[in-house]
């Protein structure tokens, strides 16, 4: 690689790469209730712990699904 290719940006930035991976169109559709929806995973002995509640209780917000409904429209769906 030559000194003026090293300096030149790159063709393409990481927002316009997240971008475009974002499907508008499915190919497969699955349940909410399927065995991939993200999930909060703490050790067993916390799992009763005051900082693991609120954490689960934050993440199934009605503030964090409305943003997931928004931003992703309908690519991502809130299984909680």
């Amino acid at each position: 690689m030559t000194a003026s290719l090293a300096s030149e940006r790159p063709a393409f930035s990481a927002k316009s790469l997240l971008m475009a991976a974002m499907v508008r169109d499915a190919v497969v559709k699955e349940s909410p209730q399927g065995p991939y929806a993200n999930i909060i995973a703490v050790r067993r002995a916390d799992k009763d712990k005051p900082w693991a509640r609120q954490l689960v209780k934050a993440y199934q917000s009605p503030e964090v699904k409305a943003f997931i409904e928004t931003k992703f429209k309908g690519a991502l769906v809130p299984a909680f």
